[in-house]
């Protein structure tokens, strides 16, 4: 999946980036209701499945029918 992609569906869910955090290749998401923030690796090529599946975990997104 490519991180313009995962980060369709995280905005989707609310989750707003925190450019204040962020640092280089990665972009950094803050959702003003849920605790923590999620880390997007922003790269040309597609994020590995794991690292997909992990997003998606911490943004509390559920992974039904999802094929990274």
């Amino acid at each position: 999946m490519k991180p313009r992609e995962l980060e369709r569906l995280i905005k989707a869910e609310g989750w707003i980036e925190a450019p204040d955090l962020g640092k280089g290749s990665h972009r950094v998401y803050r959702h003003p209701a849920r605790p923590g923030i999620i880390t997007i690796p922003w790269h040309a090529r597609d994020i590995p499945r794991g690292t997909t599946h992990n997003i998606l975990k911490q943004a509390g997104l559920k992974q039904a029918g999802f094929k990274g």
